[in-house]
């Protein structure tokens, strides 16, 4: 199982790519992603850019306006047991 600081970075990582601007501050597990600016085409692109990185599906999350790092983790962790 990926640790959450590797999968922090690796969030970090899709969000660089899908946003011209990505937030100054580290991710906290507990922030929307809208909080950091990221729509709704925005998450759709980061879900598939973390399905291909983590090799895992994620079609079954769901995917709104209060979804964070912590719950698409927690959401991992449970599809692998």
């Amino acid at each position: 199982m990926i640790s959450k600081e590797e999968f922090y970075a690796i969030v970090d990582k899709g969000l660089s790519e899908i946003q011209d601007e990505k937030p100054d501050d580290k991710i906290k597990g507990d922030d929307t992603f809208h909080s950091y600016g990221v729509d709704s085409l925005d998450m759709m692109n980061l879900l598939l850019f973390l399905e291909d990185e983590l090799e895992t599906d994620l079609d079954d999350i769901d995917n709104d306006e209060t979804l964070t790092p912590n719950r698409i983790y927690d959401f991992i962790a449970s599809e692998q047991q």
